[in-house]
């Protein structure tokens, strides 16, 4: 029986990939079977992964079944510098990216493929950087298995250690940003960040997740003789009798409202430990520092000023206008105007005493 027929080079439609010191030489038909799979810690995966996944490949060898997508990308392949012998057999072409892919195609037993071969330590970029970088890249679109945050931090710091790559905060982020350019910033931030931290990486200006706010709240050094520990996580600190917030810069906005509903729920103050993120367009931390403390009196003097007007009128200056139709099994359509006194009832039966904080007429506006 004929092995079914894969793709063929003449019938790729994609874009070869770009990437730092790797040039694409040419898409090629190749043998499956005649390309070495590396093995990492004795499993058949690339090196910037922790696990090959054999249900994604499962899944990617039904997907060839169904119809191969010339538009989509195919393995990559390396020319060894010498062919090597393993377990008897001779290879000339080593497997850089497309593990699953290629499980898949040697799964399904086509007698030939397409793949595309690079070269890889070019323009100054050391081999290893280069393979590295192009699998991490690689592996950040469709139809690769994406690589997991850590696998990315893994594998930048190994570059770090390996003095591949300059060990300091704006290279670390730069590399990041271009291997993991789909991933959120807010993510690729947070993943630069635990490069920094296991490197012992220099930084200019140091930033701070909620565990690394932990941390430094944590280490006695960062006091000055006698002075209790801080709180975070709106813990309660039992020593000054308040509850501790780290704020991050940008987030203040929310952390007055969580203060102000312990003070409502449970009468208990809170305080602040403030933390800027990365200053931008030349501004210093100072700076930083002074507009969110803007923003925070901002806020709070808008808090003044509404409450003065429930003094004066009985009322909020808001209102719960109406609700947008959204429940299309029971029929709704345009803007819905619900009984707000039922509804004030029930939150009078669930909040008794915060209940009657609010002035009778209040309610009723709504009512009416």
């Amino acid at each position: 029986m004929p092995l079914p027929k894969g793709l063929a080079a003449s019938e790729t439609r994609h874009f070869p990939l770009q990437s730092h010191g790797a040039r694409f030489v040419e898409t090629v038909d190749m043998n499956p079977v005649s390309i070495f799979v590396p093995q990492t810690k004795r499993e058949l995966r690339n090196f910037v992964r922790f696990h090959f996944d054999p249900e994604h490949a499962q899944t990617l060898a039904e997907n060839l079944l169904r119809g191969i997508d010339p538009s989509q990308p195919v393995p990559v392949i390396m020319k060894l510098p010498t062919p090597i012998k393993v377990d008897g057999v001779v290879y000339t072409y080593i497997l850089i990216a497309g593990f699953h892919r290629q499980r898949a195609i040697l799964k399904n037993g086509y007698e030939s493929y397409a793949y595309d071969l690079y070269e890889f330590g070019v323009d100054g970029v050391s081999q290893a950087k280069a393979i590295t970088t192009f699998q991490l890249k690689e592996n950040d679109k469709m139809p690769s298995k994406r690589c997991k945050k850590d696998e990315i931090v893994n594998a930048t710091a190994s570059l770090v250690s390996q003095g591949l790559l300059d060990n300091n905060e704006e290279n670390i982020q730069a590399y990041i940003d271009d291997v993991a350019s789909n991933y959120p910033k807010q993510s690729r931030t947070a993943m630069a960040r635990k490069v920094i931290k296991a490197c012992g990486s220099y930084q200019d200006y140091v930033t701070f997740d909620f565990k690394q706010c932990q941390d430094f709240l944590s280490q006695i050094r960062n006091y000055e003789t006698g002075t209790p520990a801080y709180y975070t996580g709106w813990e309660f600190d039992d020593v000054r009798e308040k509850r501790g917030a780290t704020v991050l810069g940008g987030y203040e906005i929310k952390a007055i409202p969580t203060a102000a509903e312990y003070f409502l729920m449970q009468g208990q103050e809170s305080y602040f430990i403030g933390h800027t993120p990365m200053p931008k367009n030349g501004e210093t931390a100072d700076e930083a520092r002074q507009r969110i403390y803007d923003q925070m009196k901002l806020t709070e003097a808008a808090m003044i000023k509404a409450v003065r007007f429930y003094d004066e009128y009985g009322r909020f200056p808001w209102d719960l206008e109406a609700w947008m139709a959204q429940d299309n099994l029971n029929g709704e359509t345009g803007f819905l105007k619900y009984d707000y006194k039922t509804m004030w009832n029930n939150f009078k039966l669930r909040y008794p005493k915060v209940a009657g904080w609010f002035r009778r007429k209040t309610v009723l506006r709504q009512v009416v």
